[in-house]
């Protein structure tokens, strides 16, 4: 075998196991079978078209980040090279070239990384003695992860069926050091996601460090005494999407970091199962309604005027997050300070 991974590991890691077990026993027809078969028989190229459409962006969903950063900065490089010596046609011409490249060449990376993961255990059950360094190093086990996402009911059920679940799998990658996982929950809602994850402090933080780009942006305008508000609000613009492909990569292994310190302050009991509720759904309907007249009124502008628009929302949004989420870490110390009076008045 040219790589050190079944099609059966293969499709499991894209489609959770009863999907992939259900494709096996009927013998479907499917994109990553036929591209297994090719490159394990010999073949050095497939085509993807999620590959060459999504670019960069699907090599750090699959959880390739080194591959992303390595195609998009050098993407980033030739297009720019190519649309100053070519003008618009020669930048159009280097994207369909990495778009190319990157359907030639997703699955044979794919694949070649998921066989060199095998090594770790990463399919099946941890090893015990990777389970208990992770354990002693994070201070939290599956069970105690999946209880305080899901509620004891629901993790039991988890884990007695062996049932594939994005938080099982987050857990497993992060135990044999893989610290990216990706969350698209995260990225795409992101604030009311770290509300509802008992998580409030991080956009504080977050929303911190866009308050001090902004002072610096301005003290520079100061100093060589050119005011450009729109070139401001583009690089505030920019930096939310970072903050976005952040929350993406490192939202489950905060929230592991999160439980295990929770479990060190006898403090694993306070939460009831889910998260701040009512918090996140104010949250995400304020960010509702404030898209909502931001997309009403940009069409009706151009373009210009909606790039201003799109940072002007983000910006818009933060006092409402800050206020948030500052109840809900006044409403987390609540629950914890009850919880441990309990505890008091037990023994």
């Amino acid at each position: 075998m040219k790589y050190a991974i079944t099609e059966e590991q293969f499709l499991i890691y894209h489609y959770g196991e009863k999907k992939a077990l259900f494709i096996l026993k009927n013998n479907l027809p499917d994109h990553y079978r036929t591209a297994y078969h090719k490159l394990q028989n010999g073949g050095n190229f497939g085509w993807n078209w999620a590959a060459f459409f999504f670019g960069s962006l699907w090599f750090i969903y699959q959880g390739m980040p080194l591959v992303f950063f390595a195609f998009f900065i050098s993407m980033w490089i030739i297009t720019a090279i190519t649309n100053v010596a070519l003008g618009i046609f020669g930048g159009v011409a280097s994207l369909i070239l990495f778009g190319i490249l990157a359907g030639a060449l997703s699955d044979n990376l794919l694949i070649n990384r998921l066989s060199k993961k095998l090594k770790n255990g990463y399919f099946g059950d941890l090893h015990p003695d990777t389970q208990n360094k992770f354990i002693e190093k994070m201070g939290v086990t599956e069970e105690q992860y999946l209880t305080f996402i899901y509620g004891e009911e629901k993790a039991q059920s988890l884990i007695k069926y062996n049932i594939p679940n994005h938080y099982r799998e987050a857990f497993k990658k992060i135990s044999i050091g893989q610290k990216y996982v990706w969350n698209w929950s995260a990225g795409i809602f992101s604030y009311a996601w770290f509300i509802f994850r008992r998580l409030p402090h991080l956009p504080l933080i977050a929303i911190f460090f866009l308050f001090m780009i902004g002072i610096v942006l301005g003290i520079i305008q100061e100093i060589t005494q050119e005011e450009n508000q729109f070139l401001e609000l583009v690089i505030i613009n920019i930096l939310s999407k970072i903050l976005f492909l952040i929350s993406c990569m490192f939202a489950n292994y905060f929230l592991i970091n999160y439980i295990s310190k929770q479990i060190r302050n006898s403090n694993f009991d306070t939460h009831p199962k889910g998260g701040n509720f009512n918090l996140t759904y104010i949250n995400m309907a304020i960010h509702i309604l404030i898209i909502i007249l931001a997309i009403s009124y940009s069409l009706k502008t151009n373009q210009v005027n909606r790039d201003i628009i799109v940072a002007i929302i983000e910006m818009s949004i933060s006092p409402i997050v800050i206020i948030l989420s500052i109840i809900a870490i006044i409403h987390n110390k609540f629950k914890i300070r009850q919880y441990k009076k309990s505890l008091k008045e037990k023994s």
